[in-house]
């Protein structure tokens, strides 16, 4: 059997560890394996990473949110033992130790993750997604974000980018995401904004976005909205501007 940490919260004055066991059994032609599940299990730490390795070589996604990592090290460790994985699900760990180890090259088949409420800063985001050269969506809402000095090239593939209920307040702090080349989707839903300004050549290949619940109360966001050049749909509902019995809904 292979044997997993797992932390189960207790009161104020404890903490419960227990082992997880998986056996041969459990994991049973799990080289073929192309989900991996193991959603709130009140995992903190993993074991025997070789078992991984053996045993998930095929896996394509992978979902361990709401568990109990503290170290985005742990996960990443994992990450680079599985080579085929393409999505990753980690929402709900809320992260401690956040700096990324050196030492690591390029994981070339990530293509999505979901990292929402992750207690990352932008700047950890930007390190952790820098190791996936071919990220194209990234899901990262819930956290209180200051979205700025992004490093070059470290989005280059992104597609969606997901930063609902991220606290941002201003437009302008969402400079450095305007000329990212293949961005086609972004949320904002469920932040401050208040006015959106767009200069030429921002968001050019922006299709899709979506400021539901923020602070837009001036026809002249929309107006500035409407000069994205290849957008087709466009989510805008409680707002104040469209509380206002202004006809958009």
């Amino acid at each position: 059997k292979q044997w997993y940490q797992r932390r189960v919260r207790g009161d104020s004055s404890s903490t419960i560890v227990e082992l997880v066991a998986l056996s041969d059994a459990d994991v049973y032609r799990a080289g073929t394996l192309q989900n991996l599940v193991m959603r709130e299990q009140s995992i903190s730490s993993v074991g025997d990473t070789g078992f991984i390795k053996e045993k998930c070589e095929n896996t394509l996604t992978m979902d361990m949110s709401l568990n109990l990592f503290t170290d985005i090290n742990d996960v990443l460790d994992i990450i680079y033992l599985m080579p085929a994985l393409q999505t990753i699900q980690l929402k709900g760990n809320v992260f401690t130790v956040r700096d990324v180890r050196g030492g690591r090259g390029p994981h070339p088949s990530i293509e999505r993750i979901y990292l929402a409420s992750s207690g990352l800063s932008w700047e950890e985001l930007c390190s952790v997604a820098s190791l996936f050269p071919n990220l194209r969506e990234l899901y990262i809402s819930g956290s209180s974000l200051q979205v700025e000095n992004t490093p070059k090239d470290t989005f280059g593939k992104i597609e969606v980018l997901d930063l609902q209920f991220s606290n941002i307040t201003s437009w302008s702090s969402l400079a450095d995401l305007s000329s990212l080349p293949h961005l086609h989707t972004l949320i904002l839903s469920n932040n401050h904004i208040s006015q959106v300004s767009i200069s030429p050549g921002q968001f050019s290949r922006l299709s899709c976005l979506s400021l539901d619940n923020n602070n837009i109360s001036g026809w002249e966001s929309v107006a500035q909205i409407a000069t994205l050049p290849v957008l087709t749909t466009l989510r805008i509902r409680k707002n104040p501007l469209t509380e206002q019995g202004s006809g958009l809904d």
